[in-house]
């Protein structure tokens, strides 16, 4: 046992986990990590946040905002704040991406349980707003850590044009609502068929922002007949926002997956740059972002061609 095990296996005692089983799981783009613990023929996720990086309190209060809204966050079993230790239900490894993998034919099912999920988020919560100081940050890292010839005032004066045509619809914002953060519990009942992860840096924003986050997704193609099922209903103000949104989104995780090769070093989410840009191509055909295909077009033409 190392140093750096000894306050785990401390956390473990303390919460009546001594000599449990430990296994590493798959982790994210942050500096959290994830193991899952069994013991007495039980399983627990263990959420491994060093306290100098990562701070779990918000993880704590979005989970208990989604489960007072009956949606299905795992149950926090036991916590240290200031060590970074969460002791979590299980949800088991049942993610959308795996489930869909082995059986495409069961996208639209479980995509539509996803969207009712997202329709009974509330639209007031104690959590910070997507701002524009918030947009302008994220937004900003397509000049800063890939178009890093371009002028950053001029690209962000377009999009600060755009950003405030954005209609009012507040809601929750869970941020990265994809296939990989989402667990499918078909033995639940109602909403809680859908398992909740990655959630800590949720906000108040606009609805159509998640929609974009499941349905443009980074990691996987999502069918076209499922898109077009899903939007169906949607009248032109909301797919209005959705493909602004979209297009925020997509330049954010283009500067987003730049920044995380050259900054720290991680190359493996640059395999899914090509599929960003194919949302952004997309996006940028709606006439709201009309100024925006011009400016890319003038000054990364070959990248936006490829």
């Amino acid at each position: 046992m190392t140093d750096l095990d000894l306050p785990i296996v401390n956390f473990l005692r303390e919460n009546g986990l001594e000599s449990s089983e430990r296994k590493a799981l798959a982790g994210d783009a942050s500096f959290r990590r994830y193991e899952r613990i069994t013991h007495n023929g039980k399983d627990y996720v263990l959420m491994i946040a060093p306290p100098d990086k990562e701070d779990t309190r918000p993880f704590i209060k979005v989970a208990a905002i989604l489960r007072e809204n009956g949606l299905n966050a795992p149950q926090i079993i036991a916590s240290d704040v200031e060590r970074g230790f969460l002791l979590l239900e299980d949800f088991g490894d049942n993610l959308y991406s795996k489930i869909l993998q082995a059986e495409p034919e069961k996208e639209l099912e479980l995509y539509q349980a996803a969207i009712e999920v997202l329709d009974n988020l509330p639209a007031e919560a104690d959590l910070p707003p997507y701002d524009m100081a918030k947009f302008h940050r994220e937004v900003i890292t397509f000049v800063d850590w890939f178009a890093t010839d371009c002028n950053r005032e001029e690209f962000w004066k377009i999009w600060e044009d755009i950003l405030r045509g954005l209609q009012d619809a507040p809601k929750m914002v869970m941020l990265d609502y994809h296939a990989d953060n989402l667990i499918w519990l078909p033995e639940r009942a109602g909403l809680a068929k859908v398992g909740l992860l990655d959630f800590q840096d949720a906000v108040i924003g606009h609805a159509a922002y998640d929609y974009v986050s499941l349905l443009e997704d980074a990691r996987r193609d999502v069918s076209p007949q499922t898109v077009e099922q899903i939007l169906a209903n949607k009248d032109e103000e909301f797919l209005r926002n959705y493909y602004i949104l979209g297009a925020q989104r997509n330049c954010k995780i283009i500067g987003y997956f730049h920044r995380l090769k050259k900054r720290d070093g991680k190359d493996n989410y640059l395999k899914f740059l090509p599929r960003v840009w194919n949302h952004l191509r997309k996006d940028i055909e709606h006439p709201a972002l009309a100024t925006l295909k011009n400016w890319l077009e003038d000054n990364i033409g070959e990248e936006l061609a490829a």
